[in-house]
């Protein structure tokens, strides 16, 4: 038994021993250390650009990237592409921003070009346009030759990871890094390069523009992710309440949202957001004050397809956080730490509560 191992099992003892959350948060430690070197021996791997056979790095390597050279063009962009092509689950809207923007502070840090590869299952274009930084890139400027262009995954890594594994795929020198994340390195400055990225295309800011007319110049936002507690959405969980215990959960969480909305001024609008279209609808029995922007509920890739009005909603729901006074997060029970709310008050600049009850 290696020193890391011992150290996690002693950390898992004294975890259980406490209990509780910070049960939790030692289990993660004790996990996150026993990983390390297997972590750290990919990253090296990655830097010498030769993947642990088997990996998930070689694996994807070996079915989208060919050992030929490619056709070399005088149009071939080089620099850093950020890539949502649905060759791998990229997460939701929230995941793939914090990954652009993440990578895109590295590559304005370094001075490369930068360039977002973004159809799947949408056109990114479609809802969001560039504003100070042209990130567009057609598919014919992409090469998928070894030669030309290498790939990182970054899903799901902690902040040094995410930038070490980004690092050592910049030193391969190929004319492209593509890099597949959702990393959340960039946070703290989201703001500043979200705008510098980003303008609302014209469908999107029609609707934003249309909503905040109705819901005036301060409102508080009040936000719910249940993933598939109540049934009605679809997520990588299974865990779906039924019957009397769907009922009693729901009550729960409406008792608490009412209790809230006591606090909130008179006569002032309350925008909530969820996952689940039902939820919607009971909080809007709730209070005359609170408003919902209308459409269908999706989750961009366990749903994926044409569902266009899903799409818009989920687009200009997140406008509107960034355009609120303040967003409350609300969860008890099995509800989710969800990164959207989050994510657009800070874009928006306005204060983040996350409320456990």
């Amino acid at each position: 038994m290696n020193s890391l191992t011992k150290i996690k099992k002693s950390l898992g003892r004294l975890a259980r021993r406490m209990g509780g959350e910070r049960y939790a948060r030692l289990r993660r430690v004790a996990v996150h250390l026993a990983s390390l070197p297997a972590e750290y021996n990919a990253v090296w791997r990655l830097r010498r650009g030769c993947p642990k056979r088997g990996s998930e790095d070689a694996t994807f390597l070996d079915r989208y990237y060919s050992e030929s050279s490619s056709r070399t063009s005088a149009d071939l962009a080089a620099g850093i592409v950020c890539m949502y092509d649905g060759r791998m689950y990229h997460g939701g809207l929230t995941d793939r921003l914090r990954g652009v923007l993440s990578t895109y502070q590295e590559a304005r840090r370094r001075g490369l070009p930068f360039y977002i590869h973004w159809t799947h299952p949408f056109e990114l274009t479609d809802y969001l346009l560039p504003a100070e930084v042209d990130w567009r890139i057609s598919p014919e400027r992409l090469r998928y030759s070894r030669h030309d262009s290498w790939p990182v995954i970054i899903q799901d890594k902690g902040k040094t990871l995410s930038r070490m594994r980004l690092c050592a795929a910049l030193a391969r020198h190929t004319s492209q890094t593509h890099v597949y994340s959702n990393a959340f390195t960039a946070k703290g400055d989201y703001r500043r390069l979200y705008h510098e990225l980003f303008r609302a295309a014209p469908a999107v800011r029609a609707e934003i523009e249309r909503h905040l007319r109705i819901l005036g110049k301060e409102y508080a936002v009040y936000t719910f992710r249940f993933l598939t507690l109540l049934g009605d959405f679809h997520d990588h969980s299974h865990t779906v309440l039924t019957g009397s215990e769907r009922r009693a959960f729901i009550e729960r969480v409406l008792t608490e949202f009412r209790r809230m909305l006591a606090d909130e001024p008179a006569g002032r609008r309350v925008l909530v957001t969820s996952d689940s279209v039902s939820f919607l609808k009971e909080a809007c029995a709730a209070d005359e004050r609170v408003y919902v922007v209308e459409g269908d509920v999706k989750h961009i890739d366990v749903d994926g397809g044409d569902h266009r009005e899903a799409w818009l909603k989920v687009f200009v729901d997140q406008g509107l956080i960034m355009h609120g006074s303040k967003v409350v997060l609300m969860r008890t029970g099995g509800m989710y730490r969800s990164g959207f709310g989050e994510f657009a008050a800070e874009v928006g600049g306005i204060p983040f509560i996350d409320h456990r009850f």
